[in-house]
């Protein structure tokens, strides 16, 4: 690891092990609950089966590890892997006894207590690595020969008004801000089809398959929770987050953002679109 890589991932084990993390806490009932047709449409396209063992990347607060755990049943095994401290804790609370384990750390570089895998899962767990063909190698060491790979990501900024919306807010009243880097770590870092392929070829995985779909992200609350849950997560908090504002700002944006939020509101309420990558690839 090459003494930029290893700043990169210093600097993102301290994102997540900074108030982030627990603020992802506070609000995963909001983001589950969110996420829930993206996520039956991952489990769906990883196809499990009773009894398989599984690695369930940058898991947060183990929601989709338990999900993982009731479909291998107890002849199966779990273990979700993740580098938040808040998170690891509230997964193990929250964890039953069995077939389901956490681990703390980062997936891409240690060594992890599970071998001979049939299954490395991820929902959003696997766009954070410093170098991340070498992580990907490096994760599939745990697999089995012909073992699976199975992950979902966001695609293109322009099509996901889930981001697109803070940082324009953010750029209508503050000015130009700078442009996220393509493919560096962060939710975005593999919106590009072709560098997943490109990686994925480098971390040795075969069989490489994307699918985009459109999903919708339905959230019940209001526009004005939502509006202020994007300016504390994603891309948009880590542009205020370089920003010297003071609250007086900080409202007029949340203003300016429930305003485009609302545009989404409907009957079953706030539905915003998301364009996201599903990924399968196999340990050849």
């Amino acid at each position: 690891m090459t003494d930029d890589t290893q700043k990169v991932a210093e600097q993102q084990r301290q994102y997540w092990n900074s108030p982030v993390g627990d603020r992802w806490v506070s609000n995963q009932a909001t983001l589950d609950g969110m996420f829930v047709p993206l996520t039956e449409a991952l489990m769906e396209y990883a196809e499990i089966k009773p009894g398989e063992k599984i690695l369930d990347v940058g898991c947060g607060a183990g929601t989709t590890t338990r999900i993982l755990a009731a479909k291998v049943g107890a002849g199966g095994k779990v273990l979700g892997v993740d580098i938040s401290t808040a998170l690891m804790t509230a997964a193990k609370a929250n964890a039953d006894a069995g077939s389901l384990e956490f681990f703390e750390g980062d997936a891409g570089s240690v060594t992890v207590p599970l071998e001979d895998a049939d299954l490395i899962i991820s929902r959003f767990g696997v766009m954070f690595f410093a170098d991340t063909a070498q992580a990907f190698a490096h994760m599939r060491k745990v697999l089995k020969p012909g073992g699976r790979l199975c992950f979902v990501c966001w695609g293109l900024l322009q099509d996901n008004p889930w981001f697109q919306m803070p940082l324009d807010v953010i750029a209508d009243r503050l000015g130009p801000i700078e442009s996220i880097k393509p493919r560096a770590p962060g939710p975005l870092a593999f919106a590009e089809i072709e560098y997943i392929k490109e990686f994925l070829d480098q971390a040795k995985f075969g069989n490489i398959e994307i699918k985009t779909r459109d999903i919708q992200l339905i959230c019940r609350h209001g526009p004005s929770e939502i509006a202020g849950f994007l300016l504390e997560f994603g891309p948009g908090a880590r542009v205020l987050a370089t920003l010297d504002i003071d609250e007086d700002t900080r409202r007029l944006l949340t203003g300016d953002l429930v305003e485009r939020v609302a545009a989404f509101e409907g009957e079953d309420g706030v539905q915003i679109p998301a364009k996201l990558h599903y990924v399968r690839a196999a340990n050849a």
